[in-house]
C-alpha cells in the first residue's frame, strides 16, 4: 500500500455504532461528513448530524501519518470545533474495500465507531 491510496477526497457514505458483542448498528439519523488527506500529510474532516433533537457540527484539522503494516492511521489536531480535541493524537485502524476506506476507532465516550468513506 501506498500513501496515494489515502490522499484525496473522501465522501462519508454511513457510520455505524459496534457494540461489544461485534453487532454493527448504523446510525438512524442524517449524517454528512468529508475528509480530505493531502500529500503534504494535512487532514481535514467536517461532519454534520441531523438528529431528531436538532443539528450538530463536528470537524478538525492537522497533520496525519499511516502505518501500513499496522493498518493505523494517526490525526494529530491542530484546530478543533472540540477543544478537548485540539494536541491530541487520535490513532484509529483503516482498511480499504474496493474504493471505499473504513475507518474504526473511539469516540469521546470511548465507543467503537465505524465510518465507511467513498472516494470522490
Amino acid at each position: 500500500m501506498q500513501l496515494d491510496q489515502i490522499v484525496g477526497t473522501w465522501q462519508l457514505k454511513q457510520i455505524s455504532d459496534i457494540h461489544s458483542n461485534g453487532v454493527r448498528k448504523p446510525r438512524d439519523y442524517k449524517t454528512i461528513g468529508k475528509l480530505v488527506y493531502t500529500p503534504s500529510n494535512e487532514v481535514f474532516l467536517a461532519m454534520g448530524y441531523l438528529k431528531p433533537s436538532g443539528y450538530e457540527s463536528n470537524f478538525y484539522s492537522g497533520k496525519f501519518s499511516v502505518n501500513f503494516d499496522s493498518s493505523k492511521i494517526q490525526h494529530t489536531v491542530e484546530i478543533s470545533s472540540n477543544k478537548e480535541r485540539i494536541g491530541k493524537v487520535l490513532e484509529r485502524t483503516f482498511r480499504f474495500s474496493e474504493n471505499q476506506l473504513v475507518i474504526t476507532g473511539k469516540n469521546e465516550a470511548g465507543n467503537e465507531v465505524e465510518l465507511v468513506w467513498q472516494s470522490n
